[in-house]
């Protein structure tokens, strides 16, 4: 496996918008059941499947947000904001470009807003998209091996889909999605590059750590208070890990 970074997977982008008008190309959609890890739907974007390309899986970040959201007010004016950072619609000129839902998650969610000038997508996200109305289905299965196991299965079940150049499968991920990427590489024997982009560094639970330590500096806690703050910390970690 050679790790490489394909230039075209610099165009990344916070949001895409389609003011008023459909997407130039449509995503086929399918449909895995497996024993073990459940549901899992994935959907390709491809000019022609037929034709022999590379492939590009992209996985997208943290939370439970469907792939696309068409918001949508009462004259009828509409747009379309999704979660994955690149220009997929412009790429499946060149590649078969590979999306998977979260689980339990649509690909599409439409939200009805009285105007779209109006309407704050970042406030309504904030209650809508959290671990408490996420659903059962999501929080029992979203993780690390749940992603990358899920990947690792779309990989092979795609062969029977698209006409695949062998030597171009890239698998590459945005934020969460980039250690799972990394992951899918060790256990899928197609992979043949890997791209990780803005993924988290150290473990977020250093967070933990160095929050009672700024607690001292501020005398807002004592030393003593903070270390045992943090060795109680400590125990819970590793009781996660």
């Amino acid at each position: 496996m050679r790790i490489k970074l394909p230039l075209f997977l610099i165009m990344l982008r916070l949001v895409s918008t389609v003011h008023g008008q459909p997407l130039t190309k449509q995503y086929k959609h399918f449909l895995i059941n497996h024993s073990k890890l459940r549901e899992v739907n994935y959907h390709i974007l491809s000019k022609d499947s037929s034709i022999k390309k590379p492939v590009l899986l992209w996985l997208d970040g943290s939370g439970c947000i469907p792939l696309r959201t068409v918001v949508e007010d009462t004259k009828k004016s509409r747009y379309t904001l999704s979660s994955i950072m690149i220009k997929a619609d412009s790429l499946a000129d060149f590649f078969h470009v590979v999306l998977i839902s979260k689980p339990g998650i649509p690909f599409t969610d439409t939200v009805h807003v009285e105007s779209l000038q109006t309407f704050d997508y970042g406030k309504f996200a904030e209650t809508k998209y959290v671990d408490q109305q996420c659903g059962r289905s999501y929080n029992d299965r979203a993780s690390l091996n749940w992603r990358a196991e899920a990947a690792a299965l779309v990989l092979d079940d795609l062969h029977n889909k698209v006409n695949i150049d062998q030597k171009r499968i890239i698998v590459a991920g945005h934020s969460e999605g980039a250690p799972v990427a990394a992951k899918v590489a060790t256990l899928s024997p197609h992979v043949t590059h890997v791209g990780c982009f803005s993924g988290p560094g150290l473990s977020q639970l250093y967070d933990f750590v160095i929050g009672p330590r700024k607690q001292v500096l501020t005398g807002e806690l004592t030393a003593e208070q903070a270390q045992a703050k943090i060795d109680s910390n400590l125990v819970i970690f590793r009781e996660i890990v």
